[in-house]
């Protein structure tokens, strides 16, 4: 049965570092998914990737190395089990305030016995081999977003939720639950990775830029999404433009 290499790297305290999405190409899901990043996300959130779309970009990944995790558009038992049926290896909730709705998320997640997951048609039984569903959850990742101070509040509650993978800092929402106060989402970012620290849950986040990367692998995070597509695209081409007109 095929592995997941996030989840292996993430448990052996290794750094996975993702590419992001958020329009819907599975061209580009292609191409991402061949240029070396561990995973890829999909933004199923803020991103203009309808469900149709989104199915082909997952399947465009699982002709490559990357591994295909979905940011979901909520935090719901629906919204899980659709992009885990479509053969998504892992998924991203956003906006969870409190461990209440970090259980939903795991438990969603998994097929009984450890979850209540609905066993149905699907890609999934291609990405696994046809396998047995309960034999199916060691490999799909759970993650939950830390992006407002309710969330850093209750985070020691959140963590404590049984079977959570990882959890993922959106650094911009965090910032404006705070009154975009620089110096309060730094201390947040901190409080919220000593406590991952201690909870030994892996810690993710949203950085823009590879520098910014490399010093939050410095700082103990793991799972890590850099910059999106669409940017890094833009830039590449801003680039070689005034390379040209200089």
């Amino acid at each position: 049965m095929p592995t997941n290499p996030v989840l292996d790297k993430l448990q052996a305290g290794e750094p996975a570092i993702g590419g992001w999405i958020s329009f819907a190409s599975s061209y580009i899901a292609e191409m991402m998914g061949h240029a070396g990043y561990d995973w890829v996300g999909l933004d199923h959130e803020h991103g203009v990737i309808n469900r149709e779309s989104l199915q082909s970009m997952i399947q465009a990944l699982h002709s490559t190395p990357a591994v295909p995790i979905v940011r979901l558009p909520e935090a719901s038992e629906l919204a899980i089990k659709q992009a885990l049926d479509m053969g998504a290896r892992g998924v991203i909730a956003p906006m969870v305030k409190d461990a209440e709705t970090a259980a939903l998320v795991v438990g969603a997640s998994r097929y009984p016995p450890d979850g209540f997951r609905s066993v149905g048609a699907g890609r999934w039984r291609f990405v696994f081999d046809g396998t047995h569903p309960p034999t199916v959850n060691p490999q799909i990742l759970a993650a939950v977003m830390i992006e407002h101070v309710e969330s850093v509040n209750n985070i020691d509650k959140i963590l404590a939720v049984e079977g959570l993978d990882s959890i993922f800092i959106g650094p911009t929402d965090l910032g404006a639950s705070l009154g975009y106060k620089s110096d309060e989402v730094a201390d947040a970012i901190r409080q919220t990775l000593e406590a991952c620290r201690k909870a030994r849950v892996p810690a993710g986040i949203h950085v823009m830029t590879a520098d910014l990367a490399n010093e939050r692998i410095g700082q103990g995070f793991q799972f890590i999404a850099v910059c999106e597509a669409a940017r890094l695209a833009a830039e590449a081409a801003a680039r070689s433009l005034e390379q040209i007109r200089r």
